[in-house]
């Protein structure tokens, strides 16, 4: 059995809130899109400098990975540690509806929004504030620009549908660009609909309105600012089958 990993405490990173880190999952006992991830992982590292090992990284979500049960996978680098742990995933937030607030678009003064880091504040006290405005529970907060565009939520990337066709918000240095958002993207593709990475606005009527994580897949929105929101229907039904099925062809796949 594997030693219990060791988080240091004295580590300068943990207490300026600029470690980074990764979410996976597993399926079939293995990490699901674990290069897609590290990669990730690794833009996020080197923005601030910090030294990690790849195959070592790897060798350890896959080592954990081989649970019975679904896992949750966590890595965290800071630069002097590495920390890789697991736990049991919860299923019952696998596509389960959520509850979504609009906030106005939040910028951390010099921190790219591709640096997937661990100063998560905003998006928590903005989503808790939104709950105590709205009067009832809120699981995130989707960001909005002054213009009145969608640009993500603060856990996850945001899907739309209109007429048949899937709108994310473009990747245009505003947004972290998800392995789930690239997912969905390739799914719908599989399907025949067309996809756009483009402006989501806030006034326009969607059809469908979803946010997609590692740890939610594609989630109906129920409801956006207290009141019903258009949820779930068939193109993201169809885009959740053709997920699976992909699903199974990556995990059929060697890592690299």
């Amino acid at each position: 059995m594997s030693p219990a990993p060791v988080l240091r405490a004295t580590d300068p990173a943990l207490w300026s809130g600029t470690a980074v880190y990764e979410t996976l999952r597993s399926y079939d006992q293995r990490p699901f899109r674990l290069d897609a991830h590290l990669d990730r992982l690794g833009r996020s590292a080197n923005w601030f400098g910090y030294a990690w090992e790849r195959g070592d990284v790897a060798r350890r979500l896959t080592e954990l990975a081989r649970a019975d049960a679904a896992q949750k996978l966590n890595v965290l680098v800071t630069g002097e540690q590495s920390v890789v742990i697991a736990a049991p995933l919860d299923l019952a937030r696998v596509g389960a509806p959520v509850r979504c607030a609009t906030t106005p678009l939040v910028h951390t003064p010099g921190l790219p929004a591709f640096v997937k880091h661990c100063s998560r504040a905003p998006g928590e006290f903005a989503a808790r504030a939104a709950a105590q405005r709205l009067g009832e529970p809120i699981d995130e907060v989707i960001w909005q620009d002054d213009r009145g565009c969608w640009t993500e939520a603060n856990r996850s990337n945001l899907i739309a549908v209109r007429e048949g066709a899937v709108w994310t918000p473009a990747n245009d240095g505003r947004i972290l660009e998800g392995v789930t958002r690239a997912w969905v993207l390739e799914a719908a593709r599989a399907c025949g609909f067309a996809t756009h990475e483009a402006e989501v606005r806030s006034d326009q009527a969607w059809d469908e309105l979803y946010v997609c994580s590692t740890l939610k897949e594609l989630a109906p929105i129920e409801r956006l600012d207290g009141r019903a929101a258009p949820g779930a229907g068939p193109v993201g039904q169809r885009i959740a089958a053709s997920m699976t099925a992909l699903r199974g062809a990556d995990t059929a796949r060697p890592y690299r």
